[in-house]
This record gives structure tokens, sequence and C-alpha cells, in this order.
């Protein structure tokens, strides 16, 4: 069965599996040290180290690159210029307007029939309906891990498809929230060491590919999944939706009882680095400790875990005065 590999959360699984394809996202390897042709080392370093998988990894069978960021548009020009033989780019909208969610239902189905040819078949509406159900179900049983008292890191991990165990956590440590960039493992793990409990990691992969709203099927299948993935709580590239992201926040902040924020930036990422700005003055309305913290999709270093380490012990002095 054929693989397809895909890298942005906002590419719809849904979408593989109707077809019949077996789906694997990449998340990148450690690009230093790597021999990176087409992409500057002033580039985000999530998408150098997703090159770095594909090139050093063994190559897709079938690759698919969401056009969620510049950083993601070059990389899928420096592997055109590499040669993958089924390459595909997928636009990808800024707003959940209705003509937005038009617009990528039209690039879905341009996208499923050119799949279709490449594993000799065609795309069945129906399968495509069932294959909707089924993720949603997938969905609702893996958001409840998050009702459980075990270790964000691990959580993480798991999520990813990386880790097969939970490892407890209490609960009643301090409750952090992180969002931003996708984060390295590595800097949740760092979080934990320093005192923190991840009481939600708001990141691509983690709550915020699985928190789907539910929406009324449309007779077209292909905008019921445009909808689906458009109407998702939002990341930081969903620039025209700010009052939808702070509003979503919110509710994770109150329901998870966040007692501060881990603001991750990859380095070079523009949109999380815009989006900060925002989320800070935000925060700072709320009343919300909100930490900024910088890594190059890697170790995240000494640095890191001194001001995380701050962090915690500002946010424990914090609740013993309240």
């Amino acid at each position: 069965m054929t693989t397809v590999g895909w890298i942005c959360s906002y590419t719809p699984r849904e979408l593989f599996r109707a077809l019949g394809f077996k789906e694997r996202r990449l998340w990148g390897i450690d690009p230093r040290g790597s021999s990176l042709p087409h992409l500057a080392a002033n580039l985000c370093g999530y998408s150098r180290a997703c090159l770095a998988q594909a090139l050093e990894e063994g190559r897709p069978e079938v690759l698919v690159v969401a056009g969620s960021c510049h950083a993601l548009i070059h990389l899928y020009a420096a592997l055109q210029l590499e040669g993958l033989k089924h390459l595909f780019f997928l636009p990808l909208p800024r707003l959940g307007a209705p003509e937005a969610e038009e617009f990528f239902a039209a690039a879905l189905r341009r996208l499923a029939e050119e799949l279709a040819a490449v594993g000799g078949g065609r795309l069945d509406e129906e399968g495509l309906r069932e294959a909707l159900q089924e993720g949603m179900k997938e969905r609702r049983e893996k958001v409840r891990l998050y009702q459980e008292p075990v270790s964000g890191s691990s959580r993480y991990l798991y999520l990813r498809g990386e880790g097969k165990d939970l490892a407890p956590a209490s609960s009643d440590s301090l409750r952090l929230l992180l969002t931003g960039s996708p984060p390295p493992p590595r800097l949740l793990q760092l979080i934990e060491e320093c005192g923190g409990y991840l009481a939600v990691e708001d990141c691509c992969g983690a709550y915020r590919d699985l928190g789907f709203p539910e929406i009324e099927e449309a007779e077209d299948p292909f905008l019921t999944l445009a909808r689906l993935y458009l109407r998702r709580p939002p990341c930081p590239r969903m620039v025209g939706d700010r009052a939808h992201r702070f509003e979503y926040l919110r509710g994770l902040i109150e329901g998870f009882r966040v007692e501060g924020i881990v603001y991750h930036t990859v380095k070079f990422c523009d949109h999380a680095l815009y989006e900060l700005a925002a989320v800070r003055r935000w925060a700072e309305k709320e009343g919300i400790p909100l930490l900024w913290v910088e890594t190059e999709y890697g170790e995240p270093g000494e640095q890191a875990r001194v001001r995380l380490a701050a962090f915690v012990e500002m946010l424990a002095a914090r609740r013993e005065s309240l």
C-alpha cells in the first residue's frame, strides 16, 4: 500500500484514507550538519528539518505540502528541484469565510483527482463521508487524554505516533499552556524538568489538531471537509481569524485552569513572531503571565532552562500570594 507523506496539520488525512493510502506525517530531523540544497540558513528550522528528513531518510513515495507559510512554499520549491516524483501542493486559505471554504473544497477535489491517478483508482464520495466520520471518532477518543493526569511530553509523543507509554504526572503542579510554533519534543520535557505541568499543548499535532467542531454535513463531502478544517482551532497562520484565536485561547485557559503561558517560536517563523506581539498584549489584559521561548527546532539549550525555571518559580510565588 502506498504511503502519502504530509507536513501541515491543515492537510485532511481523511482524503488519503478514502483513497486507500497509508499516511505519515513528516516531523523533520535535526538539520544541523546536513547538506541542505536550495534553502537558506535563515529560513524556519522546521521547514529545513522536514527537507532533511525527506532527503536523508528515504524519499517519500508521495508527498503533499500545504501552502501554510512562505517557508513551506520554499520547501515545496526545493523538493521540486530535487525531482520528487509524486509531489503535490495544497493551497490553503487564511480565512474561514464561505468563499475560502468553497476555494479550499475545490483545491481538495483537485488534489483527490491527482492522488487517485497515482494510486490507479478513483475517489468514492461515500468512502470520503465514511472517512470523515472515522476521523471525528478518532479525534474524540484522543482528546480524552487531556482529562487524564499524564505528562504533556509523553502525551505529545504519543499523539505524534512516536511513543507508546503515557507517563503519570501530578496535576497539582503549576498548570501551563504551551502554544505557538511546532515545538521540539525536548522543549516539553524541559518544561516538566523545571517543575511545570503541561495542562494542554496548543500545538500542531496536539490539542489544536483534535478539538474540531461538530458541523453539519454538506451535500458535497469536499465542502464538508473544507469547512471542518478551516473551522478547527486556528493556528498562528490564520491571521484573518484573530478574534476566534483569542476566544479559543481563553477557553483553554478557563477549561484547563492555566496559570501561565509558554509561547514557543521556531527561529524565523514569521507567523508565530507576528502573533506573539498580539498574544502578549492579550495575555497582559487577561492577567495571564507569558514567557516567550525561541528554539531552532532542536535542543532548547541552557538559557531556555534558566528562563523556564525562573518563570515557574515566579508562578509558584504568584500562586501562594493569591
